[in-house]
């Protein structure tokens, strides 16, 4: 599967581009040619002749070039795409830090996906915020594939440090992606079709964010679990999940006050399939994740030591527990467990005397 190009005129109108002077000379003399006086020019590029002159002759003016005239131009002379992009100086906003020497046309990969992915999760219009120092990294360097610009890091409250970056970015990312950054409610489309080095970027880049490892050790419990506002965005991460072949449960809803939450948890099945094929990048989720899968090896030893003793002979639970040296509570818990699995059942064993337990 082809990665898909972003071209420059794929960005929003409101981009403004810095070209080459002597491209820039080239382009008005091609419009100059075509259409002989200024009044032709600006009607053709829908343009005042004053801005005209100021975006083409007057150097110092106005270099930034407002992408609308640039897509004007490509309709014009369509030509012109093969050997624009090559001729860009750099990009911004209205206003901002310029991103310099950008890296055109911007290609689909997991580093992209990775930018797009966080700023759903942490993200804000111009800036990221994490307190995971890793992830913050993992961001700061792969917003590179934009090209070169100023980020700036800043303590915004306690442990909770941010990113900022050009606003441009995010405007460039809602307008291919046709996302919402500040109120996500769904994942790009074309998410889905994209590679599969991309799509376990966005699932991975989304639960290091949005993802939550629990462990209940008293009752022996763990969860791997993703938790939104919008029940649509959630249903994209399980149809995302679908497409790289992990489980997940069904959408729950909770509600907090005038507050919806919608959360869905990846099924103990996938738990070794997401840890070897996705993974995290952030430390502490790794290393609890790691745990659990640990603790379920030892889980599996458990019950296969229940099942084999009662295999040779009917045993309650007071029996197990003594032989197999384990606290009586945890104990039950494994016991209905492969209740419920079907591997064993219980059996009446005389009033007041606990069930016996036999093979099923």
């Amino acid at each position: 599967m082809k990665p898909k190009e972003f071209h420059i005129w794929d960005f929003p109108d409101n981009v403004y581009i810095d070209i080459n002077q002597s491209y820039k000379r080239k382009l008005y003399q091609k419009l100059e040619e075509q259409y002989k006086n200024m009044k032709s020019i600006s009607e053709a590029l829908n343009y005042y002749p004053s801005s005209i002159r100021e975006f083409f002759i007057k150097d110092k003016k106005k270099k930034f070039l407002p992408n609308n005239i640039l897509k004007t131009l490509i309709k014009l002379f369509p030509d012109m795409k093969d050997t624009l992009e090559s001729n860009i100086k750099g990009y911004r906003g209205t206003n901002g830090y310029v991103i310099k020497n950008p890296k055109l046309p911007l290609i689909e990969s997991p580093e992209l996906y990775n930018v797009v992915m966080h700023l759903l999760g942490d993200g804000s219009f111009e800036y990221y915020s994490n307190t995971c120092k890793e992830l913050r990294q993992e961001f700061r360097k792969n917003l590179r594939v934009f090209g070169n610009f100023k980020t700036i890091e800043r303590l915004l409250h306690t442990r909770v440090y941010i990113i900022k970056f050009p606003r441009i970015i995010s405007h460039i990312l809602e307008h291919i992606f046709n996302i919402d950054i500040v109120r996500p409610n769904r994942l790009p489309k074309i998410l889905f079709d994209a590679p599969l080095d991309c799509r376990i970027s966005a699932i991975r880049t989304i639960f290091d964010d949005e993802g939550s490892v629990s462990i209940r050790s008293k009752y022996k419990r763990y969860s791997l679990s993703i938790t939104s506002s919008s029940k649509r965005f959630i249903n994209d991460i399980k149809n995302l999940l679908k497409s790289v072949e992990i489980i997940s449960g069904k959408v729950t809803k909770s509600e907090y006050g005038k507050f919806s939450f919608y959360q869905m948890n990846v099924l103990s099945e996938s738990h070794k399939k997401f840890i070897n094929n996705i993974g995290f990048t952030h430390p502490e989720k790794l290393k609890k994740f790691s745990f659990i899968l640990k603790y379920k090896q030892r889980f599996r030893t458990i019950e296969n030591k229940i099942c084999s003793l009662i295999q040779k002979q009917p045993r309650d639970r007071y029996e197990l527990s003594k032989i197999l040296n384990y606290d009586i509570d945890c104990l039950t818990y494994f016991i209905y467990k492969l209740r419920k699995q079907g591997r064993i059942k219980s059996s009446f064993n005389g009033r007041r005397k606990p069930y016996l337990w036999t093979m099923a």
